[in-house]
């Protein structure tokens, strides 16, 4: 049992349905983008004990502002459905993966759910580069 099996909390229910659509057709680590939304939550939920429904919202829209409509005005649409805290996370973690191209990268670390979600990332998409390096011999 994860914290996306069902029943889930309706926050998350919602956070899945939209993950589903603006990460259609998108990849991340030669995985559908989807995949790996959903394997962070995962990840939340295997080491945060109790996570907040937020947090999870949040794990699965992460990387929302590359795969989102352009057309809607993201930070509106998502602290309507989900809340400030979803936006804040969401948007330091773009943050931050804006600033890890740069030489000079700026890390939050004094946010906790920020943290948290930056972790669960990072350890999925190094997760899969393990994965992918052993395939390649």
């Amino acid at each position: 049992m994860t914290v996306l099996t069902p029943p889930r909390h309706p926050l998350i229910d919602n956070a899945f349905a939209d993950a589903c659509r603006w990460c259609a057709g998108q990849v991340i680590d030669d995985q559908p983008a989807l995949a790996h939304a959903a394997r962070v939550a995962v990840t939340l939920g295997e080491h945060v004990t109790d996570p907040a429904p937020e947090l999870i919202a949040a794990a699965l829209l992460h990387d929302s502002p590359d795969f989102a409509p352009a057309g809607i005005d993201l930070d509106v649409v998502l602290g309507h459905r989900y809340g400030i805290q979803v936006v804040r996370i969401v948007r330091a973690l773009q943050a931050e993966h804006h600033a890890l191209d740069t030489d000079t990268p700026i890390i939050v670390a004094d946010d906790l759910p920020v943290l948290l979600a930056s972790t669960a990332d990072k350890i999925v998409a190094l997760t899969s580069l393990s994965r992918r390096a052993h395939k390649s011999g």
